[in-house]
């Protein structure tokens, strides 16, 4: 089976803290912007904006960034792209959707001479509709490809917070610590799951949403109770 490498097309605030965060986590990205200016800085792992941990994030994770290019052709390899480019209000209010639709013309040409399957990603803010009617539509009559059958598309709206994009983007599971506790309730009925939340998160100094109770297991006749939980 072959690595999944991943690629980016938009290197702006939400391409390039998905590229760090994707590569901080062990998978191969390749980045793909028009403006030459963004592609010489990311190559020396220097975002164009200020986030918390994002430089860092960069430089840290340098050796499994393959490559950043103005060329479209290096995403061949590319099994999941995942599309991140501006689709801002224009001065009708309207969305601008002029840098999806030539996303769609360019990627077009790889999936025709592709024989990998692959799957994009719509990352960027559009309207409902907009994918299957224009960006599909384009994609399979340039490259003469079938939506579904010989390419997926998916649609996945980005909501990052300034300042804390990164730490909005990674999954919480990976910060999603287990625990197990013995919990002795002389003479007392099995605790509930929300006595049991307030009590752990007071035990661990930590705010009662993040204290997921999973299981709660008693033995008949024991006054003590085996209790699983997740926090996140």
């Amino acid at each position: 089976m072959k690595q999944l490498i991943a690629g980016i097309i938009g290197l702006g605030r939400v391409g390039q803290v998905l590229l760090a965060v994707l590569s901080a986590h062990g998978v191969p990205v390749i980045g793909v912007d028009v403006s030459a200016e963004i592609v010489e800085k990311l190559k020396k792992m220097q975002p164009t904006f200020f986030e918390p941990m994002l430089k860092q994030y960069l430089e840290d994770t340098k050796d499994t960034i393959i490559c950043i290019s103005t060329d479209y052709l290096v995403l061949r390899e590319a099994k999941i792209i995942f599309i991140t480019v501006p689709t801002n209000l224009g001065k009708d209010g309207l969305l601008d959707i002029s840098s999806l639709v030539d996303v769609a013309s360019k990627l077009a040409k790889i999936l025709r001479f592709s024989d990998d399957y692959k799957l994009l990603v719509v990352k960027s803010t559009v309207i409902p509709g907009t994918t299957r009617k224009i960006f599909i539509q384009r994609l399979s009559k340039i490259s003469g490809r079938k939506a579904l059958t010989e390419y997926g598309v998916a649609v996945n709206p980005e909501f990052l917070r300034e300042g804390s994009a990164i730490r909005d983007l990674e999954n919480p599971l990976l910060y999603r610590k287990e625990y197990i506790f013995a919990v002795i309730h002389d003479a007392q009925p099995t605790p509930s799951r929300e006595k049991l939340r307030e009590e752990i998160s007071k035990v661990l100094g930590v705010s009662k949403d993040l204290v997921v109770v999973r299981r709660i297991k008693t033995e008949f006749g024991m006054n003590v109770s085996k209790v699983e939980v997740h926090v996140y």
